[in-house]
């Protein structure tokens, strides 16, 4: 650092601690990065993409320490948005992310709602696709002049590598600049910061998740299940929406009724798996999202599925079954085909004679009894 330069709290803190050298330097830079942003750009022209994972935490704390040595932008003068999934978001996330506006994104006139609930500035854009995304950016632009967003994006995210840490948007999306300050930055390199400065992060990444997507693409990191002394077989402890079939296995998951048992299940999984950023191999650290089956891929492989719904009460046409349209809907969606649906009785032996039958012409076969519980369920 020359002499007469800034000097920024949160570098200050990374020099001071012992091993944290280079991820100090890579600090300072992106802290300079964003104070000659904030020199270009007038006051109120920019955004920070906020979602509560990792890389935005890094980038919320990097740009509020920009801001508060800054001669003319505050840290109030940057937009916080969220781009949310409206339906599959963890619930802790969604609980870290409103907790972290009410900590940095406060109005200051202290403004409340009509019962006394205090306002952040934060804004919750709904995204289920790209058209919401560009929808979103367009309202967005309609309420602020907005010329720039930054974001926590880092070169090994899919699509990034030969990204630049400022890009135009192009195609369909309104005019704005993307701002990567950290786009050079390593897994290592966030947590190595996170950790030196204390900052607060989600709770998840305490209990084996190294990247964090929703419910339905997201599960706790294979590389950081406990082994060794621990004597646990990683079969029996496997978090189950990381076997085959785990997009369904997912949704599975969340069966009305069942939340008492999942939240037991998964507090006894969380136990069994080591905290992020104790992953050694960085090149790991997606293997916490699940790989997404295109139509194509469901090809090459030739997979099917059969399915067998089971009850008396859908035999005789008191009860519409349900659960096979749903199933065939949320396979299609995986690229998988359903070849066979097939109906019997509660009768066990019948039961498991069309389950050795369907087993051995079909990759996949999924049963779903009546009303239950019975004997065969």
């Amino acid at each position: 650092i020359t002499s007469g330069a800034k000097k920024y709290p949160l570098h200050e803190k990374m020099r001071a601690t012992v091993g944290n050298e280079n991820t100090a330097t890579k600090l300072y830079k992106a802290l300079q990065e964003v104070d000659r942003m904030l020199d270009i750009l007038e006051p109120g022209s920019m955004a920070l993409s906020f979602n509560g994972g990792k890389d935005a935490v890094a980038m919320m704390h990097i740009v509020k320490d920009a801001c508060s040595q800054h001669r003319t932008h505050k840290w109030t003068h940057i937009q916080p948005i969220w781009f949310k999934n409206p339906h599959d978001e963890f619930p802790e996330l969604i609980e870290f992310v409103q907790h972290q506006a009410h900590q940095h994104f406060m109005h200051q006139g202290g403004f409340r709602t009509i019962d006394g609930q205090a306002l952040n500035r934060l804004w919750s854009i709904h995204i289920s696709s790209e058209k919401d995304f560009i929808a979103g950016l367009a309202k967005i632009q309609q309420q602020i002049p907005l010329r720039c967003i930054i974001m926590g994006t880092r070169r090994t995210d899919p699509g990034c590598r030969n990204l630049s840490s400022l890009t135009s948007s192009s195609g369909n999306y309104p005019p704005f600049m993307r701002f990567n300050p950290i786009l050079d930055w390593s897994y290592r390199d966030v947590w190595d910061f996170i950790k030196a400065c204390e900052l607060p992060y989600c709770t998840l990444y305490d209990h084996g998740y190294t990247s964090l997507g929703t419910v339905k693409d997201t599960i706790r990191n294979p590389e950081l299940l406990k082994t060794g002394s621990e004597n646990l077989m990683q079969e029996d402890v496997m978090d189950p929406r990381s076997r085959s079939i785990v997009p369904f296995l997912a949704m599975a998951q969340n069966v009305p009724g069942m939340e008492q048992q999942d939240s037991d299940d998964d507090q006894k999984q969380a136990l069994r798996y080591k905290p992020a950023w104790m992953l050694l191999d960085e090149t790991k650290e997606r293997s916490s999202r699940l790989k997404k089956t295109t139509v194509k891929d469901a090809a090459a492989k030739t997979e099917t599925a059969g399915i067998l719904i089971i009850g008396n009460e859908v035999i005789s046409g008191s009860v519409v079954d349900e659960n096979g349209p749903f199933l065939m809907r949320e396979l299609r969606e995986m690229g998988l085909d359903t070849i066979e649906v097939a109906v019997v009785r509660d009768d066990m032996n019948l039961i498991a004679e069309n389950v050795r039958r369907m087993s051995g012409t079909h990759t996949f076969v999924f049963t779903s009894g009546g009303i239950g519980p019975t004997h065969d369920d």
